[in-house]
């Protein structure tokens, strides 16, 4: 009875997140926002009453544990070396850190719901089973996935904002001195890409898990 709202709900958490993660010069409150139009996603999935939604919203939980740590690990690792999380006091550090930036770009891209990486197995799962969803009266699944996957087009321009602003333009002076990752840090993210690209690529390792559990009959009366 509930769900095409909780859908609605679901609706209104990613455009809100979306536009607020875009205003935002904090990496950390860009990375925290990003997170909860993850969670509507997720809420979009699961409303949809069918087994791929369902499968796709906890999959998303998978994939944005894995996206979510790789994030924060590379905020705070900038603001261990640079002292503040302001993208606007951060610039060019890709010529002092170039394996930081490299490794970053994976968990960027997975962010933003790249093929081939888990944050695109997840969001394909969760919009397809949202579309599916059969509802009556003057909402509609349809046109409420439809709605979503258009703002999520706002993702790649927060995303892209932190990886741009925080390794190109002209390093500042304060900066010129501050050394790359270490080995431990770098061992870090790589396992976590390594987990984004493998549930990305070969995505029924959880799904064939996931799908057992979701095989629901849902009857209206």
């Amino acid at each position: 009875v509930f769900a095409i709202y909780i859908m609605l709900f679901a609706l209104i958490n990613i455009i809100y997140a979306s536009f607020c993660a875009i205003v935002q010069k904090d990496i950390k409150r860009i990375i925290a926002f990003s997170g909860i139009a993850n969670m509507g996603i997720f809420l979009l999935g699961i409303s949809s009453l069918n087994s791929i939604g369902i499968t796709g919203g906890i999959f998303q939980l998978f994939s944005h544990a894995f996206i979510s740590a790789g994030l924060f690990t590379i905020a705070g690792l900038i603001y261990i070396k640079c002292g503040t999380k302001n993208i606007t006091r951060i610039t060019g550090l890709g010529e002092k850190m170039p394996r930081l930036m490299f490794i970053s770009i994976p968990i960027l891209l997975a962010s933003i719901g790249t093929p081939l990486l888990c944050g695109f197995i997840a969001e394909f799962l969760s919009f397809t089973g949202a579309f599916l969803m059969q509802t009556e009266g003057i909402f509609d699944a349809k046109t409420f996935s439809f709605i979503a996957l258009s703002v999520l087009i706002f993702s790649s321009i927060y995303i892209l904002k932190i990886f741009h602003g925080v390794f190109f333009n002209t390093i500042k002076i304060k900066n010129r001195k501050i050394y790359d990752i270490n080995t431990k840090q770098l061992t870090i993210l790589c396992l976590l890409t390594i987990c984004i690209i493998i549930f990305g690529i070969f995505p029924f390792l959880l799904t064939d898990i996931i799908r057992e559990y979701t095989n629901i009959t849902y009857n209206p009366q």
